[in-house]
């Protein structure tokens, strides 16, 4: 058994920091884990993991508070004298490499960022790559093992309810002849939901649309203004603690998105509720909704015309894959992964 420290230093619940939660929970089946992050975080509140250490912030401070940060993350991580350190940001993996001379532990990077990943050389033992996409951002001649390992879905939690559908349907006030389109993120320009709304408009006549999301950067109404067919679109703006019960009423699931995806949480969502998906091919969406989904460009006439589809296509034989997809990433397809690679190195 090991000692593994999992620096999960964000404060906001992220898809990565989520990715990382559920790598820790993995771990901790196997191995004595530890989960070091940023007191008061969302990872902090949320988990339920109960060895934990409080770090200070990692990056975006003033270089005198960045060095009191390194010698307390020095001195937590010294306390726990790891077998293995993991990270997911670049300044938690820089502040490892100085120390694992010292401390004697091996290092590995979870990279989920559609960027050049930058460490020093030698320094990481091993990434997790979230899809395989990501493999071009790695510099050639890296030495360390390199595993692809996608995300999971908590299908216990994500899953057909068709109670909740009623629910949801009827807060809604939306009957259940009336196709529901759904669309769950953040109220962010990254998830596209402008061109959503102009796409739905244009595609479809009888149809409803719901977003489900926080306004991050974004408000309701400005989205709704500029829509022709307002009246048929509902904006449920705030966090949802019955979001398996939205997904369960929408008929389709839509993802939107013109940046980012490179961990698709709520794609794998939608699959394990059953739902039949059209998304945008960004990120990593169609390397995980090859041949389940529709993916399109992200332009009004490529998501116009698939939503049309939609409209009227019989979705029954869409569902049943759907929800068989899902089983592939399952929490225990990929603890088993993570357990491999992470006993690889030992």
């Amino acid at each position: 058994m090991a000692k593994i420290a999992v620096v999960l230093d964000e404060i906001w619940d992220s898809a990565l920091t989520h990715y990382g939660h559920c790598l820790l929970e993995a771990l901790s089946l196997k191995h004595h884990c530890a989960l070091f992050c940023l007191p008061g975080s969302y990872i902090d509140r949320d988990s339920r993991h109960t060895e934990r250490y409080h770090i200070g912030p990692l990056r975006g401070v003033r270089a005198l508070d960045k060095a009191r940060s390194f010698f307390r993350f020095a001195r937590t991580l010294g306390a726990f004298k790891p077998d293995i350190v993991v990270t997911i940001r670049g300044d938690a993996t820089f502040f490892a490499c100085l120390l694992k001379g010292s401390l004697k532990f091996s290092l590995v990077r979870v990279f989920g960022e559609d960027r050049q990943l930058k460490s020093p050389p030698g320094c990481l033992d091993g990434i997790i790559l979230p899809c395989a996409k990501l493999r071009d951002r790695i510099r050639r001649g890296f030495a360390g093992k390199l595993g692809v390992i996608h995300g999971c879905v908590d299908t216990d939690r994500f899953r057909y309810l068709p109670e909740g559908r009623r629910r949801i349907r009827r807060m809604l006030d939306v009957d259940d002849n009336i196709r529901l389109f759904g669309a769950v993120g953040r109220l962010d320009p990254v998830k596209g939901y402008h061109l959503l709304i102009e796409s739905f408009c244009r595609a479809t006549v009888n149809s409803k649309l719901v977003i489900v999301g926080k306004s991050k950067g974004v408000s309701a109404i400005s989205l709704l203004s500029q829509a022709p067919c307002r009246e048929r679109i509902k904006i449920v703006d705030e966090r949802r603690d019955d979001i398996s019960e939205f997904m369960s009423a929408f008929d389709v699931g839509v993802i939107s998105s013109v940046e980012s995806e490179i961990i698709p949480r709520v794609a794998l969502e939608f699959l394990a509720c059953g739902l039949p998906i059209v998304s945008t091919d960004v990120g990593c969406l169609s390397e995980v909704l090859k041949g389940v989904a529709t993916v399109v460009k992200p332009t009004v006439e490529e998501l116009a015309s698939a939503l049309s589809r939609y409209e009227l296509v019989d979705l029954e034989p869409m569902k049943q894959v759907s929800a068989d997809t899902a089983a592939r990433f399952s929490w225990e397809e990929f603890s088993s992964r993570i357990v491999d690679f992470f006993n690889s190195l030992l």
